[in-house]
């Protein structure tokens, strides 16, 4: 007899599908989940490689205290879920019943190798074909732009200790940019790069290998 995986979940059904949302203990979920990598499945595989250094990064960061809220993205190859929809429990069966991994591979896996109990937010679709398996993976992926790294050298304003490095490039920037004396005013971008203007990417990569020699450092 296979052992049961019971967790908290909301069902939910628009247009024609059917998935559910909670949160579960990220070493549980990873027994039941696999990844389809097209590196090692030309056929039918989709996902791409992990990348272990993420996702031991990944696990040091549960492990200092923090929380990824963003939800994990799986599809279960039963097509009926076992569902009390008065307890709104879901039921899996650890063996038999499989969670293929479309989006947070490494969210996953890092949580499972962080010390003790990672609870991860999730989303498992019922009845997605594999058409619809490699859409959603496309589609979650492919629309998702990164934050400009000379937008999160900006926001370092918000997080960097004072006397850091990081504190102390960032206060340069703003005196050469704010100053009117200063001959860079007007000639500096801070949140995205500009043909002619000098943004915080080429300022930080000017300033500290000065920055790094004695006795400035």
């Amino acid at each position: 007899m296979s052992a049961i995986l019971e967790i908290k979940a909301i069902k939910v059904e628009f247009n024609d599908f059917t998935f559910f949302v909670g949160a579960a203990i990220a070493k549980e979920l990873f027994k039941v989940s696999v990844i389809s990598r097209a590196e090692e499945d030309r056929e039918s595989g989709f996902q791409r490689i992990l990348g272990k250094t993420r996702a031991n990064q990944i696990a040091e960061y549960f492990n200092n205290g923090n929380v990824i809220p963003g939800s994990i993205v799986l599809s279960s190859k039963n097509e009926t879920p076992d569902y009390d929809n008065k307890k709104n429990i879901l039921k899996i069966k650890i063996g038999s019943e499989v969670l293929l991994v479309i989006d947070g591979q490494h969210r996953l896996f890092g949580a499972n190798l962080a010390e003790g109990n990672v609870y991860l937010p999730f989303c498992i679709f019922y009845g997605l074909n594999k058409q619809m398996e490699v859409q959603y993976f496309l589609d979650i992926n492919g629309y998702q732009m990164g934050v400009p790294r000379t937008l999160r050298l900006e926001l370092q304003k918000f997080i960097a200790e004072e006397d850091s490095e990081e504190f102390i490039l960032k206060s340069l920037f703003d005196e050469l940019e704010s100053n009117p004396k200063s001959p860079l005013s007007g000639k500096m971008s801070r949140t995205k790069s500009v043909a002619g203007k000098i943004s915080h990417v080429a300022f930080q990569n000017g300033l500290k290998p000065i920055l790094n020699r004695i006795p400035l450092n």
